[in-house]
């Protein structure tokens, strides 16, 4: 994925999760399959397809895990003339074409739902809404995703998208039933369309060897 200075090179799967024209885009896979990197490409491609500056948000469960986590494979992926992040990573700018701004943060507790509320997104990615069997990451509730679903269509006169980067999750979690049980959101709601995008083993081959064993 070529975009000004900066040149992504995504695996066919990642690649069709990052272009797909559904409003819900979800993209699982064990460790070093590129979801992360792919979901960073897609900011790109979405700006492309509305022709627009838009604005976006970046959600994980806590505002440190996406400072050590998020934040880093940005500045991992991306050129520093690319992207400069303000107040402690809570604000993003991306120098593409069109521009792009994003709000970063966690929400740990039902009040930063309230972060979902004000602002007008037409992208907004959750990464790694299933809890890690470790505690590292307590994930993101279900109230969450449906907060997201209705602020990624608040900019006005843009195509709205909801991404969600995750590893497999059990089939106990919300996750499961949303995602993985149905092919659809909402029978009532039929325009929110949903793809769900299950990365190979082993398809990243930008993935050194001796990272994979």
């Amino acid at each position: 994925m070529a975009d000004t200075n900066c040149i992504i090179e995504l695996s066919p799967t990642i690649e069709a999760y990052v272009y797909s024209k559904a409003v819900v885009n979800v993209v699982y896979s064990s460790r070093g399959e590129g979801k992360t990197v792919g979901s960073i490409a897609a900011l790109f491609a979405h700006a492309k397809r509305n022709g627009k500056p838009i604005r976006a948000a970046i959600v994980r469960d806590t505002h440190e895990n996406l400072k050590l986590s998020t934040a880093r494979s940005i500045q991992d992926v991306l050129p520093v003339s690319m992207y400069k992040f303000k107040n402690d990573y809570k604000e993003l700018y991306l120098y593409s074409d069109p521009p792009i701004t994003c709000d970063l943060f966690g929400i740990d507790d039902p009040a930063s739902l309230s972060k979902l509320q004000g602002p007008e997104f037409s992208l907004i990615w959750l990464e790694e809404p299933a809890p890690m069997s470790d505690k590292a990451n307590a994930g993101l509730s279900e109230d969450v995703f449906n907060a997201a679903l209705i602020a990624c269509a608040r900019q006005r006169n843009t195509i709205p998208r909801l991404q969600i980067s995750m590893n497999p999750a059990d089939q106990g979690h919300w996750t499961y039933k949303r995602f993985f049980e149905n092919t659809f959101i909402d029978p009532e709601n039929p325009l929110i369309d949903l793809a769900v995008f299950s990365v190979p083993y082993g398809e990243n081959k930008f993935l050194p060897g001796v990272a994979r064993q």
